[in-house]
């Protein structure tokens, strides 16, 4: 499956008409972003919104208003840490409420202009499933990511997958 990012109209303002703009037209356009790129990590999903106000930094005046926007949405959740030591929260599509998507999410969606700190690990891991047995699988999930060279935080996101995969497959992941 390949990803797909949300289409949103282009709203461009300065920080100060961003703080002081409608909630509800926030709410909708996480939402939209939710729907059709989920699951998406909180950092990514931000971005998407911020970008469509024109805006790129989220500073410590716009940071507050994105939380409490997506503390509003009472969206599908899942916590991840991520390679990054930080704990994130995974936006997940409504058809997604009331079901475990940690166990039952299989997709894969590649090619992606995602860095790899914005995929869900539920996802790398799933990719591995895909591959195969370890040997030569960070080689290979790699090559299907479309990435080139194997840094640090793609070398961390690889080994948390990986464990989580095991974890899953072997019952121990508790949602």
């Amino acid at each position: 499956m390949a990803y797909r990012s949300a289409v949103l109209d282009v709203s461009a303002m300065t920080a100060e008409q961003f703080l002081s703009s409608s909630r509800e037209e926030m709410q909708r356009r996480f939402k939209t972003v939710i729907e059709t790129e989920g699951p998406i990590v909180d950092d990514l999903l931000q971005k998407r919104v911020l970008r469509s106000y024109g805006l790129s930094k989220r500073g410590r005046r716009i940071q507050p208003v994105l939380d409490e926007v997506m503390a509003s949405l009472q969206a599908v959740t899942t916590t991840q840490t991520s390679c990054d030591k930080h704990v994130h929260q995974v936006f997940w599509p409504e058809a997604w409420r009331d079901k475990q998507p940690l166990l039952d999410w299989r997709e894969v969606r590649v090619p992606s202009e995602r860095d790899i700190t914005e995929y869900p690990i539920v996802e790398l891991a799933n990719l591995m499933d895909d591959i195969g047995p370890k040997k030569k699988l960070f080689l290979a999930t790699l090559g299907r990511l479309g990435f080139k060279k194997q840094g640090t935080h793609i070398r961390s996101s690889f080994a948390l997958a990986y464990k989580w995969a095991k974890e899953r497959a072997s019952g121990k992941i508790s949602v």
